[in-house]
């Protein structure tokens, strides 16, 4: 009479862990959480050149975006993004000059803001954007090198 006893003890405690641990993994936001990024932006760049970057709209899955600088008439760098939803977050995959590069999971959203972090990656660890309160987009790079901490940011304004 024991055994039974003790088997239902010990299924009711890994039917409450599950549960447990199921209900603190909290659910990914929808894609759409990030689509202030959305739409053709336009700034200046610390070295110069202009920036510009297009995100498309949010599907249920993937968003896409470009981004060149332009010095002049001329491209003088370009870069492709992802940013692809997996079961359990929001994974952004730049593409300098068309390459693919390591992934940056997304590692914090809030209203306006998210943060994609891989501290495995050279630099940056960190890829930034957040909606300005004047309706801007800022994109900001961040991380450590041998040299130190480093950052870029952009702010840009909405294309005409």
């Amino acid at each position: 009479m024991r055994f039974p006893i003790t088997a239902l003890a010990v299924a009711a405690g890994i039917a409450a862990a599950a549960h447990a641990q199921s209900a603190a993994k909290a659910p990914t936001p929808p894609l759409s959480a990030i689509s202030f990024m959305s739409g053709c932006w336009r700034g200046p760049s610390s070295n110069g050149a202009t920036i510009e970057e297009q995100y498309t709209a949010s599907a249920d899955n993937l968003m896409i975006g470009m981004t060149r600088y332009v010095r002049g008439s001329r491209v003088v760098m370009f870069e492709f993004t992802t940013i692809e939803r997996t079961d359990s977050t929001f994974v952004m995959i730049p593409r300098p000059r068309g390459n693919k590069s390591d992934s940056f999971p997304l590692k914090e959203i809030t209203d306006g803001r998210a943060v994609w972090e891989n501290l495995a990656h050279d630099f940056p660890q960190r890829i930034i954007y957040a909606r300005g309160a004047d309706g801007s987009l800022v994109a900001r790079i961040e991380g450590n090198t041998p040299q130190g901490p480093r950052h870029s940011e952009w702010t840009m304004r909405r294309c005409a």
